[in-house]
């Protein structure tokens, strides 16, 4: 069942994302490294305008807080600190992976 093809060029941006934020980069590095291009490039090409966009990150992140649906834990503001670093330092890992698989492919 691990070599079942899924093709991500198929999800929307929305998808890709859900998939990048559930997907287990130590377990599956090939399928965290394809969707990682595959969410930068749908990225690159859908153009997203939000009033936000220039806003300093934690005011974002406050205004998640305030605005988020119910929850039946309470999250904290170090909580969403700690999944945004969480998902950083995936993002270099992956990075890293794609370095590498590219040096090897060379």
């Amino acid at each position: 069942m691990d070599n079942m093809e899924i093709d991500f060029s198929t999800y929307s941006l929305k998808e890709l994302r859900e998939a990048w934020i559930s997907i287990d980069d130590y377990v599956y590095p090939d399928r965290a490294t394809e969707i990682y291009l595959q969410l930068k490039k749908v990225e690159s090409e859908t153009e997203e305008v939000h009033f936000l966009d220039n806003a300093p990150s934690w005011v974002i992140t406050l205004l998640r807080i305030f605005f988020r649906p119910p929850k039946f834990y309470e999250t904290t503001f170090s909580d969403v600190l700690l999944e945004e670093s969480n998902a950083e330092m995936k993002e270099q890992r992956v990075k890293k992976l794609i370095v590498k698989m590219e040096d090897n492919g060379n």
